[in-house]
C-alpha cells in the first residue's frame, strides 16, 4: 500500500524500517526521489510529541546525528509523521547482541562519535537522557567501511532542553541500565519530610471515606514515611471514594506529612498507611503477613481484618508535603557514555537492570580491556556526579587521542 502525505513525500507500508512502542518506522521519498526515514506514531499526547520535535529541530545538523527533516499531523488521526535522514544501519545493541565484545580499536572508533554528538547536544543545552547502545545506529551499508561505521545517535524523546537556562533537570527518565545513579535519586526516594530544606510546600486534603483513592505508596530510607507513587485517575460513579485523591488534585510524589494533626514524617511507613486506613483490599490482604493487620474468623466472610494502629476518624484530615525537586546536570549523560563504551567492550552493560545495581555503580573490568580504557570507565563510571569526569575531560582523554 501507497501513501503520499505531507508536502509530496510518498511511502509504501512494506518498506518497514523498523517498529516499536514509539510507533513504526518506514523508508520513505520525497519529490526528488531521495530516500528518506519517516516515524508514524499514533498518540493523543501531541504535547509531548511537539516537545520532542521542538529539541530535534533546535540540534539542527552534525554528522553524527539523525537529522529531522520534517513533521506533519497524521490525516484523520492523532499523531505525527516524522521525517528523518535515512541512515541504512542497524544499532549497536543488535550488534552487541549478535557478535559480543568488539576489539577496543573498532569501540574507540564509534565511541568517539558519540562523544562528538553529545558535544554538540549540550553545546545546543540540550540533555540527551536516553543515551544507550540501542539509540545508537552503525552505518555499514556498500558505502561505508564495516570495520569502521559511520554513528548516528537517535530518539530525543526523553531529551530535554533548558533554551536560556542552566543545563539541568529533574525529571525520572530513561533507561534503568544506562541511567545515572542522580536520575533516579531525583525521583524522591530519599525523601525526609522532617528536613524542612527539603519541602517546598504543603497541602492539606480532607477525605470523608475510605480508600482516598492512593493505589501505590512508597517508603523512604529506613522504611520511614510515604510518599504517593499512583493515584487512581477515575471515579466510576459520583462521589465513589476511589476517585476522591484525584478530584481533590493529590499528585504522584507528594509525602504523606501529617494526619489530623499529628506529624507521622518519621513514622514506619506501614503505620502511617493504617493510621489513615488508607488501603485497598488487594493491599489489606498482604497486610496481615507482614504483621500489620490481623485477620480474624474462617476467611470466608465471616471474618475482620484489623489493624494493630487505630484508623483516624473520618473525616481525615491528610497533610501532603510538596518535596523541593533533587536536579542533575550534564553529567548524566558521561555516565550513559560510560555504560555505552562498557557494553561495547564487554558485550553486556555494566549494570544488570535493577536499581540497586545502579545505585551501587560497581562493576568489573571488561575481559582483556586496556589500562587506559580502564581509566577512562573508572572516570565516566562514578556514582558521585561531583566526582565524575565532565564531558571536556572525556574527550580530551588519552585513550580518546
Amino acid at each position: 500500500m501507497t501513501m503520499t502525505f505531507g508536502n509530496g513525500y510518498r511511502l509504501d507500508k512494506n518498506d518497514l524500517l523498523g517498529a516499536g512502542g514509539y510507533g513504526k518506522v518506514y523508508k520513505c521519498t520525497d519529490m526528488q526521489g531521495r530516500e528518506l526515514a519517516v516515524k508514524q506514531v499514533f498518540t493523543a499526547n501531541t504535547e509531548v510529541l511537539d516537545r520532542e520535535i521542538e529539541i530535534h529541530t533546535h540540534i539542527g545538523q552534525h554528522p553524527n546525528i539523525v537529522q529531522l527533516i520534517d513533521a506533519f499531523p497524521i490525516e484523520g488521526a492523532e499523531g505525527k509523521m516524522i521525517v528523518m535522514e535515512l541512515a541504512k544501519g542497524g544499532e549497536l545493541g543488535d550488534l552487541l547482541e549478535k557478535t559480543g565484545p568488539m576489539p577496543e580499536q573498532k569501540a574507540k572508533h564509534i565511541f568517539k562519535q558519540v562523544v562528538g554528538a553529545i558535544q554538540h547536544l549540550h553545546s545546543r543545552n540540550i540533555l540527551h537522557r536516553d543515551l544507550k547502545s540501542d539509540n545508537i545506529l552503525l552505518c555499514t551499508d556498500s558505502t561505508h567501511d564495516m570495520n569502521q561505521p559511520v554513528v548516528k545517535l537517535i530518539d530525543f524523546g526523553a531529551g530535554h532542553w533548558a533554551k536560556t537556562g542552566p543545563l539541568v533537570a529533574d525529571k525520572f527518565i530513561g533507561t534503568l541500565q544506562f541511567m545515572a545513579p542522580e536520575v533516579i535519586i531525583a525521583r524522591g526516594d530519599d525523601f525526609d519530610a522532617t528536613d524542612a530544606s527539603q519541602v517546598e510546600s504543603t497541602v492539606q486534603i480532607e477525605f470523608k471515606k475510605r480508600p482516598f483513592g492512593i493505589r501505590k505508596y512508597k517508603p523512604g530510607p529506613n522504611n520511614k514515611g510515604a510518599r504517593i507513587i499512583e493515584v487512581i485517575e477515575q471515579s466510576r460513579y459520583p462521589g465513589d471514594p476511589l476517585g476522591q485523591a484525584f478530584v481533590a488534585g493529590v499528585q504522584n510524589e507528594w509525602v504523606v506529612k501529617s494526619v489530623n494533626g499529628r506529624d507521622v514524617s518519621n513514622m514506619d511507613f506501614e503505620d502511617i498507611l493504617d493510621l489513615m486506613g488508607d488501603r485497598l483490599l488487594d493491599n489489606s490482604s498482604r497486610g496481615a503477613f507482614d504483621g500489620s493487620y490481623k485477620v480474624t474468623g474462617d476467611n470466608k466472610g465471616k471474618g475482620k481484618v484489623l489493624p494493630k494502629v487505630e484508623q483516624v476518624e473520618l473525616p481525615a484530615q491528610i497533610q501532603y508535603a510538596k518535596m523541593r525537586s533533587k536536579p542533575y546536570d550534564a553529567k548524566v549523560d558521561v555516565w550513559s557514555l560510560g555504560c555505552v563504551l562498557y557494553h561495547m567492550l564487554a558485550g553486556r552493560p555494566p549494570f544488570a537492570p535493577e536499581e540497586p545495581a545502579v545505585l551501587a555503580g560497581t562493576f568489573q573490568p571488561p575481559p582483556g580491556a586496556s589500562p587506559q580504557v580502564m581509566d577512562l570507565l573508572n572516570k565516566m563510571l562514578v556514582v558521585n556526579p561531583a566526582a565524575r569526569a565532565d564531558l571536556a575531560t572525556v574527550a580530551a582523554h588519552p585513550w580518546m587521542q
